[in-house]
């Protein structure tokens, strides 16, 4: 299932099937986890594949090169019940999937390119996350907030902070008692994209937030 530029950083599991986005040569792939048996899916389809490039609160990132940075899909979370997958580049659009096509052998190639529904044009995200309750909470490195979605055909997300200590805010966890965590990764700061004189402000801090009972505002300019 791996290619040589292959590079796997993300993964969502529900039940027995865990889903991994391939960032270094975009696809997805599908690990059954009780078999250990990997398949390959959408392997370069648009919706997995680098666009845009990373926007951060000081503008594009640029790789060592001096080249506009942009990494294929890594973003990915499965809804609570099971029935859908959501991917994206880090700055590209959130695509939705049904995970039934993954498991059903009369899927023609054609019916799986179609598949994939582009879904919401998000900011730079530098992780996502669904609650049980279906909530989904993103991480937009491009304002340093954490923004929350829940409910509706058309996404409009809330606003749940801005903070400019949340650094390339990274994948978010929850807790049971309604809290969020979110590390401030500064990857934006690591050598790979300061042209190898890392920035990196020691330590590096995991912050925790407790969600609000009642909806916030709406996100503006997304």
């Amino acid at each position: 299932a791996l290619r040589k530029e292959s590079i796997l950083s993300g993964i969502a599991v529900h039940g027995m099937m865990a889903y991994v986005p391939d960032s270094g040569s975009a696809a997805l792939i599908v690990v059954d986890l009780k078999t250990g048996h990997s398949r390959r899916f959408l392997d370069q389809h648009p919706a997995l594949a680098a666009h845009r490039p990373i926007l951060t609160p000081k503008g594009s990132v640029r790789a060592a090169n001096g080249h506009l940075l942009a990494i294929d899909a890594s973003m990915i979370a499965v809804s609570p019940d099971g029935q859908w997958i959501y991917v994206q580049p880090p700055c590209g659009y959130l695509s939705r999937i049904g995970t039934s096509i993954f498991t059903d052998p009369s899927v023609t190639p054609a019916a799986m390119e179609e598949s994939v529904s582009q879904w919401f044009k998000t900011p730079t995200l530098g992780g996502m996350t669904i609650a049980p309750d279906g909530t989904m909470y993103w991480s937009d490195v491009t304002t340093g907030s954490i923004l929350s979605y829940s409910g509706g055909v058309i996404p409009v997300p809330h606003r749940l902070i801005t903070d400019p200590r949340l650094q390339w805010p990274a994948t978010p966890g929850l807790d049971k008692t309604g809290h969020l965590y979110v590390p401030a990764a500064q990857l934006n700061r690591t050598a790979a994209f300061t042209n190898g004189k890392p920035a990196i402000k020691w330590p590096v801090t995991v912050y925790k937030l407790t969600l609000p009972t009642s909806a916030p505002p709406a996100a503006s300019g997304n």
